[in-house]
């Protein structure tokens, strides 16, 4: 016995075009790519040591805007007062 119809199937989706507003929060991707970090490893050691809070989005970690902002001015911070950070 065969299937009947095709009733099942679901529409494809349209596709959006690419997002290009100001980010609200970004993946580990986003990150590397956008130029707030240079690897992988600096995203994750970061937030291993506490220094960059994030937030999972079902199985996706993601970090506000307002996060990066906040680990790069800790960064400047200790950079100017001579200091590893």
């Amino acid at each position: 016995m065969g299937k009947q119809g095709n009733s099942h199937k679901r529409k494809p989706r349209a596709k959006r075009p690419p997002y290009d507003g100001p980010h609200l929060a970004f993946t580990v991707p986003e990150l590397i790519q956008s130029g707030a970090f240079s690897s992988r490893n600096k995203v994750y050691d970061a937030i291993t040591r506490g220094e960059l809070r994030t937030y999972l989005a079902g199985k996706r970690r993601m970090a506000t805007a307002e996060a990066v902002h906040e680990y790069h001015a800790t960064r400047e911070r200790a950079t100017a007062e001579g200091r590893a950070a």
